[in-house]
C-alpha cells in the first residue's frame, strides 16, 4: 500500500512540475507578446513581435500538451490528496521524497494560475 502511495505521489509531483513550468512560461510569454504588440504601434518593432509570436505559439502548445496532467492533478486533488497529505503529516512517507504536490497551497495556487492564464487576453490586433 505504501509503495503504491509513494508511486502515486511521485507521479503527481512530476505532473505538478510540468504543469507549473508550462503555466509560468505561458503567462510570461503572453505578457511579453502583449507588450510587443502594444509597442508595435509606437516603435514599429515588427521583428520583435514576430519573434514573440513564435514564443507564444510554443508556449500555447506546451500548455496544451499538459492538459492530461492538469486533469490528472484535478482528479488527484479530489480523491487522494487529503489522505496522502495526512500520511505525510504522520511521517509515513520517506523523508527524502519530493513532496511539493502535498503542500497545503501548492495545488490550489497552481489551479488558480491555470485559471488566470486561461482568462488572460492576447492582443489579437497584430495577428
Amino acid at each position: 500500500m505504501i509503495d503504491k502511495r509513494i508511486d502515486r505521489i511521485l507521479e503527481m509531483e512530476e505532473r505538478f512540475n510540468r504543469v507549473s513550468e508550462a503555466v509560468t512560461m505561458l503567462k510570461r510569454v503572453i505578457k511579453k507578446y502583449n507588450k510587443a504588440s502594444a509597442d508595435i504601434y509606437e516603435n514599429e518593432s515588427f521583428g520583435r513581435l514576430d519573434a514573440t509570436r513564435i514564443l507564444l505559439k510554443k508556449a500555447q502548445s506546451g500548455f496544451e500538451a499538459v492538459g492530461a496532467d492538469i486533469s490528472a492533478l484535478e482528479e488527484y486533488y479530489d480523491t487522494f490528496w487529503q489522505s496522502d497529505y495526512e500520511a505525510d503529516e504522520n511521517v509515513e512517507l520517506p523523508a527524502d521524497m519530493k513532496r511539493g504536490v502535498l503542500s497545503q497551497d501548492g495545488l490550489y495556487n497552481l489551479f488558480e494560475k491555470i485559471a488566470e492564464v486561461q482568462e488572460m487576453e492576447i492582443d489579437e490586433n497584430s495577428f
